[in-house]
């Protein structure tokens, strides 16, 4: 809770933009190819469990063309035992009484979930490919913008975010497509902030409205906020810091970039 009220939202996703993929060690060999991310979580466990390493196949170190499935890397003075763990019967196999008992989720939320979990183990192009057909869903949209920025393609991502903009009726879903496009069109084509490409006066407009249409969503006043600063339109940020702080006043309670800012701009006037 505590890191969601200090997050920058520009900041943030810029540093997701542009982070290398993770070493890994030159020795990992692909032990088991998973179906998905509850069959890849459920042998992982297993294997760590016996103090195994294990790393997931994301887009930048699986080399399998098909988006859908996860392969499972060892290094390879682990390779007999984890062949042993995989070759046993599947861990934690689900209960089929359990499993009827449980409550259905519905079409969206399943395929929100699976995203949510192919974006934690960096398989950037199964998310955009499976969210496809609920492009302008609000929760859709942060997830595929994630995916978007995760590979580098940070235009596309915005134009996606100006295209919900246009489809969605006043409402959450397109103050939050505002928040996306505001938030990438201060990023550079390299996802860097001020970089080339970056349009702070197109994110100051575009986060104002989202904060217009949304008053009480934190994390659209903490952006327009961070363009602002960009913009060096100090007088501004520091009006819109204090009417965030009505939002959450933990915002500038707590320790930390958003306390400082607010005692520096304060000390300016």
């Amino acid at each position: 809770m505590v890191a969601a009220i200090l997050e920058r939202p520009i900041d943030e996703r810029s540093r997701k933009s542009t982070a290398p993929p993770a070493k890994v060690p030159a020795d990992l060999v692909r032990v088991y190819v998973a179906a998905g991310p509850d069959e890849a979580t459920r042998r992982m466990d297993a294997m760590r469990f016996l103090g195994i390493q294990v790393w997931p196949g994301s887009d930048s170190l699986d080399a399998d063309p098909e988006p859908t499935t996860l392969g499972l890397y060892v290094r390879r003075h682990d390779l007999t035992v984890a062949r042993y763990v995989i070759e046993g019967p599947e861990p934690d196999a689900p209960d089929l009484f359990e499993r009827a008992a449980e409550v259905r989720a519905d079409a969206r939320t399943k395929a929100l979930g699976i995203a949510r979990a192919y974006l934690g183990f960096g398989k950037f192009r199964r998310v955009i490919e499976m969210l496809e057909p609920l492009a302008v869903d609000p929760e859709a949209q942060d997830l595929i913008a994630g995916a978007l920025l995760g590979c580098g393609r940070i235009r596309e991502a915005e134009r996606r975010a100006e295209a919900a903009c246009a489809q969605l009726p006043p409402g959450a879903g397109r103050a939050r497509a505002k928040f996306l496009a505001g938030v990438i069109a201060a990023l550079g084509h390299d996802g860097t902030i001020r970089g080339a490409g970056s349009r702070l006066d197109v994110a100051v407009s575009r986060l104002t409205e989202s904060a217009a249409e949304s008053p009480r969503d934190l994390e659209a006043g903490k952006a327009l906020i961070e363009a602002l600063l960009l913009a060096s339109r100090f007088d501004d940020a520091l009006r819109e810091l204090n009417r965030v702080r009505l939002v959450n006043a933990n915002l500038t309670g707590l320790d930390g970039y958003w306390r400082t800012t607010w005692l520096d701009l304060s000390r300016r006037r």
